[in-house]
């Protein structure tokens, strides 16, 4: 999906030597063969690869195949009646495209989920555009888990449900959630610094006004009045107030701020 992708093959076994009539028989004596290849390994030195085998899928019931999933790969072993219902078909895709459909269907919704976790980490990508992922997914999660739109058969819900816990989705998306919400306080914390610079500079701007209404109508009669001494040109008389109220304004701050960080 896009650049977020995962190596994880689907695997048919049709037919092997062997190969016993019904998928009860696979289970009893093939598990170590069968766990070798859900470990992806070929030591033929280790005996203990029934471990990595997990639950059959496939109910007993149903005598033509065995199914087990993991992180790693999903693998269909098929008992020779289970090939009785493909006569008709000697390239078995009656029974490949069926499987294939169900397998890209889990590694789709399991890659969505990665997708999005890793996307909500990127703060170059806009936070909307998270959240209308976000929804896509769930929409995506309803086609797929919902029962009667993929499938009216309980097994299909029942892979689904294990597929939730082989591959953590409930965790993916608790932390899908995480991420979320600190790019909601982050976008709302440099909503309030945005909005924080323009109050300053508002203020600095009606603050200048101000200062030079101040030094025009007050500030210069007072300094006329006590005979304090001006430039001698009336052009730069104003502005020589201004700069003397400017700095004067400045040396405050300075005091405020340094007393604050001297605390």
């Amino acid at each position: 999906m896009g650049n977020f992708w995962t190596l994880r093959p689907s695997i048919y076994i049709l037919e092997f030597d062997d190969q016993p009539y019904l998928s009860s028989e696979i289970l009893e004596n093939f598990t170590d063969q069968l766990g070798k290849i859900m470990a992806r390994a070929s030591d033929i030195r280790y005996s203990g690869f029934s471990e990595f085998l997990g639950d059959n899928l496939r109910n007993l019931m149903y005598t033509d195949y065995t199914l087990h999933l993991s992180e790693a790969l999903t693998l269909w072993t098929v008992s020779k009646r289970g090939l009785t219902f493909t006569e008709l078909d000697p390239n078995r895709g009656n029974i490949i495209y069926e499987k294939q459909i169900q397998g890209e269907a889990i590694d789709h919704l399991y890659m969505s989920h990665r997708r999005l976790l890793e996307k909500s980490s990127i703060l170059t990508i806009p936070y909307e555009t998270i959240l209308l992922d976000q929804l896509e997914l769930m929409n995506l999660e309803d086609v797929v888990t919902e029962a009667g739109k993929i499938s009216n058969y309980s097994e299909i819900n029942e892979i689904i449900k294990f597929s939730n816990q082989e591959f953590k989705w409930n965790k993916l998306r608790e932390a899908i959630e995480k991420r979320l919400k600190l790019r909601s306080e982050y976008s709302g914390e440099k909503r309030n610094e945005f909005f924080r610079n323009i109050s300053y500079l508002l203020t600095i701007i009606f603050g200048l006004g101000g200062v030079t209404i101040f030094s025009e109508k007050i500030l210069w009669p007072m300094w006329k009045h006590y005979g304090l001494p001006l430039p001698v040109s009336k052009e730069l008389q104003l502005p020589f107030l201004f700069l003397i109220i400017i700095t004067i304004t400045i040396f405050i701050l300075y005091l405020i701020i340094w007393r604050t960080f001297k605390k």
